[in-house]
């Protein structure tokens, strides 16, 4: 699962790279002593944890009814 970013150089990589927010306001903690690199690792491994549970979630829920493709899209009365 995932995109393995084939079409993309490396550069743009880079430089996506480098103005990425959350990196920014990674570096933005811990030079302000906020945070540590571990408190901020741990807390990566906690979303990425998250983020694993919900897609076996999703893909072990069973797929909805096709009469259900139009519910809860609207605020009904």
């Amino acid at each position: 699962m995932g995109d393995p970013e084939r079409y993309r150089n490396k550069e743009e990589i880079q430089q996506w790279q480098e103005t990425d927010p959350i990196g920014i306001y990674n570096k933005f903690l811990m030079e302000k002593n906020i945070a540590t690199d571990a408190e901020l690792s741990d807390v990566h491994t906690q979303v990425e944890a998250e983020i694993e549970d919900a897609v076996e979630f999703a893909e072990s829920s069973p797929e909805p009814k096709p009469e259900e493709l139009f519910e809860h899209i609207y605020v009904e009365d």
